[in-house]
């Protein structure tokens, strides 16, 4: 595959996704109580984890279709408005997860740092996405 014809911010974007999938399998929280441990991951959290989640895979998706199936015919919108905003609403949504946290007492886990960080590459790839429309318009 040939990198050289994708973006920086297409490049972010899928970066970001594949950081946030992987995040999203590992562990969000921990709670350890008398030799016991039990963790929750991503996926427990619909509103602060999967929803950023698909966000993520439908942006990817739109740069690889675009990529490559160029016949398909794709909605005449404007994409660097709307990743802007797709990137800011995953970022708010995880963090927002990462800053309420649980309560007291769990603490939190490498899982949820690592999908905060991807969810900012999102808000990135989607604001690098936004510059370059508006710069060729």
């Amino acid at each position: 595959m040939d990198l050289s014809k994708f973006k920086q911010s297409q490049l972010i974007i899928l970066g970001s996704t594949l950081l946030l999938t992987i995040g999203m399998f590992l562990n969000w929280f921990t709670v350890s109580a008398f030799g016991f441990s039990v963790s929750r991951n991503g996926f427990d959290y619909a509103g602060n984890g999967v929803i950023p989640w698909l966000i993520a895979l439908v942006m990817s998706a739109k740069i690889l279709v675009e990529a490559f199936a160029p016949d398909v015919k794709l909605p005449e919108i404007n994409w660097g408005m709307t990743f802007l905003i797709l990137g800011a609403v995953a970022a708010l949504l995880v963090l927002l997860r990462l800053l309420v946290g649980e309560s007291e007492g769990v603490s939190r886990s490498i899982g949820l740092y690592l999908s905060s960080l991807a969810a900012i590459g999102l808000a990135g790839g989607g604001f690098l996405t936004y510059k370059e429309e508006t710069a060729t318009a």
